[in-house]
């Protein structure tokens, strides 16, 4: 996603390119950190946006399905 759609946040990858945070909010969660050092890996620095995106993920793990 960071290569070859241009994605930049863990929202980009795990919300908009692979909708992981709709389909399964707490594996999002899960899986935020991971993706966190990988973007910064490709990007080159920090990802300053997990905490944001963790309160993210567990305000929709809270929507009746």
């Amino acid at each position: 996603a960071v290569r070859n759609e241009a994605a930049r946040t863990i929202e980009d990858v795990l919300a908009r390119r692979s909708r992981i945070l709709f389909l399964d909010a707490e594996l999002a969660d899960a899986l935020a950190e991971d993706v966190a050092s990988i973007l910064a890996d490709e990007l080159g620095g920090e990802v300053g946006d997990l905490a944001e995106f963790q309160r993210l993920a567990r305000r929709y793990q809270s929507v009746p399905h």
